[in-house]
């Protein structure tokens, strides 16, 4: 893209701050941080998987350069990076779709528009795979077991290809993550009829980054990873509430987007950012600023909302 051609971004700098909450320089996260049960403190072992990710990178952390927080060595000694690093990131995430794997027509749309997808398959060691074309087909498992990322298709990839031959012609062209020394240098083809990438339950990421310098602030509660989501009668509301400034010292602030994950596609939505409160414990006391924004969700996900014209808030006044 315009930002970086062929980014490399760092694992270890998503996977250290996104279960480290010192980078909540604010506080306003609390004690809502990343909490690991079964691998201690040990960040490295932790894993992860796109949802996770999302939110971390919303946050406007975790997509730094591999040139600068390499993998290698971060297996030895000291596997922590300065809480200061947090923020060092080269790209923002602005948005993020949640895409059934049942929806290959809008799938190929995103690859054409953004390059590629992230998914998942069902990965099991010499059941389905035909080393001699680089052909990948599980007529069984519908779970998924290692992430990948989609980089194309072939509606014509021939069934024969496969060692199983599936009911219909074309495949993915993926690419993996264990070096060129798999597949055909790192890429292999998979069935579309394979259960698990076919699957329901599987869904394609598609991620899309802005300029690390779009804006100077950013406003949140969430400080973990939690999945969870809250229900919303039709025509009823939630809000965050802020208070101006409580970022970087206090100063009068330009509200220019506001961002949301809905769970859901289909979900039709109106924003109204609310200024001046008069009552932080009610989000619509204020004064309503600039025009709402209006639509509806076309898939799940995270998106960022850009306001038409920029709300000022004034230092140390409430927001909604």
């Amino acid at each position: 893209n315009e930002i970086d051609p062929a980014p490399d971004f760092s694992e270890r700098h998503l996977a250290c701050f996104f279960s480290v909450p010192t980078y909540h320089e604010s506080g306003m996260c609390g004690d809502d941080a990343v909490y690991y049960i079964s691998m201690g403190d040990d960040y490295m072992y932790g894993g992860g998987n796109n949802r996770y990710t999302t939110f971390c990178m919303a946050n406007w952390t975790g997509v730094s350069s591999e040139e600068d927080y390499p993998g290698e060595g971060a297996w030895d000694g000291d596997r922590s990076l300065p809480d200061s690093r947090a923020l060092d990131d080269r790209v923002h995430l602005e948005n993020a779709a949640w895409i059934s794997m049942t929806d290959t027509a809008f799938i190929k749309q995103e690859i054409m528009r953004l390059g590629s997808v992230s998914s998942a398959y069902y990965y099991k060691k010499g059941a389905y795979y035909n080393s001699e074309t680089h052909a990948y087909y599980n007529d069984r498992f519908t779970a998924t077991n290692h992430a990948i990322t989609i980089v194309g298709w072939d509606d014509n990839y021939s069934a024969d290809n496969f060692l199983s031959a599936p009911g219909r012609d074309g495949a993915w062209l993926v690419k993996n993550s264990w070096g060129t020394s798999f597949g055909e240098e790192g890429f292999l083809w998979i069935s579309y009829d394979d259960m698990a990438m076919s699957s329901a339950s599987n869904t394609a990421y598609a991620f899309e980054f802005g300029r690390a310098d779009n804006y100077e602030n950013t406003y949140f509660y969430d400080g973990s990873c939690g999945t969870r989501t809250y229900s919303v009668e039709n025509g009823g509301s939630f809000a965050n509430v802020f208070t101006t400034g409580q970022n970087d010292g206090c100063r009068d602030e330009l509200i220019g987007a506001v961002g949301a994950a809905f769970s859901e596609s289909g979900i039709s939505y109106k924003i109204q950012v609310y200024t001046d409160l008069r009552d932080p414990g009610d989000p619509t006391s204020g004064e309503p600023a600039g025009e709402a924004i209006t639509g509806a969700t076309q898939t799940a996900g995270y998106q960022t909302f850009v306001l038409d014209d920029p709300v000022r808030a004034v230092c140390g006044t409430y927001f909604s």
